[in-house]
């Protein structure tokens, strides 16, 4: 509880009140929406908020929209200050994280934050930990956690002609479309902790367009000196292994399992741990060349 003397009256204000009363109190703002979502963000100063904006377009790829919207009125609120050592720190909802003394790190951390956030309140959309690539405009999904190597795998993919579109999240709709989510790959150094971002353009890929059907859904992790030896599973089996990787499923499980089984319905599953990421991706693409056309498409692929 936070005490307060407001015309010699005191006050008890929870965290969250005293959340909401810092974003009245004139400090400048700026709210936007991304998926339906509503976030409103403040800031100390005006210089910590337009990096705060320039923050939350690069975590949603540029996919927000201003709006007009109270603090009281969003789904979610961050404030952004300048601890007195001359450091950063996030509040979250009424929640503080520890200062710190890097921009870089604060900004890299409130990325990931908004990012998050927004994944889980979606409103109308899935989000699943995952790489996504298309080829042929048909999508190849790699669900996998931070630390997995599906972006190492992504990038294998992209160098070999599949199209970008996402290293962090499969975005999926109500109809069971994939929607690009196209931020800049974020690759770590063999034994390193810190990513470094990496364009696919860099690599020779593009990015995706719109919103693409899935036409396999592929189950590996990175294990030294395995080799890609793929089993075909069911859908029941596959949705009950990316349940987890599902942001924010706990908030309604049957609007996830409902797009999560339209999405992959009618792709093809396949299951195996991988060794050498050139050769998985090979092998990946080796397997996609040899699914059916879809129907309707009047070529082979």
């Amino acid at each position: 509880m936070f005490v307060e003397r407001i015309d010699g009256e005191t006050i008890l204000m929870t965290a969250k009140e005293k959340f909401l009363d810092y974003q009245i109190a004139g400090r400048p703002s700026f709210a936007f929406r991304s998926y339906g979502v509503r976030v409103h963000l403040t800031a100390d100063d005006v210089d910590l908020l337009q990096t705060g904006i320039r923050v939350a377009k690069k975590a949603l790829v540029g996919r927000l929209n201003e709006i007009d919207c109270s603090s009281q009125d969003a789904d979610h609120r961050f404030s952004l200050h300048r601890s007195a050592d001359g450091g950063f720190y996030i509040g979250d909802d009424g929640a503080e994280t520890a200062p710190m003394a890097d921009e870089i790190a604060f900004a890299r951390l409130l990325n990931a934050m908004i990012r998050a956030n927004v994944a889980a309140k979606a409103k109308r959309f899935v989000f699943l930990h995952a790489g996504v690539v298309t080829v042929a405009g048909r999508a190849i999904v790699l669900p996998g956690d931070s630390y997995s190597g599906k972006t190492r795998l992504v990038a294998e993919l992209i160098r070999r002609g599949a199209t970008y579109f996402s290293d962090e999240y499969a975005v999926m709709d109500e109809r069971g479309m994939i929607h690009p989510f196209d931020r800049d790959l974020s690759l770590r150094p063999d034994g390193g902790h810190v990513p470094y971002d990496v364009r696919p353009e860099d690599l020779g890929a593009n990015r995706g367009g719109g919103p693409t059907a899935a036409a396999m859904l592929i189950l590996t992790k990175y294990e030294p000196g395995a080799a890609w030896l793929p089993e075909r599973i069911s859908l029941g089996q596959a949705i009950l292994e990316i349940v987890p990787k599902c942001i924010g499923i706990a908030s309604n499980p049957e609007f996830h399992l409902n797009v999560l089984h339209r999405t992959f319905e009618c792709s093809i599953i396949l299951k195996s741990p991988r060794g050498d990421t050139p050769e998985t991706a090979k092998r990946i693409l080796q397997a996609f060349y040899k699914l059916p056309a879809p129907k309707g498409s009047g070529r082979l692929i």
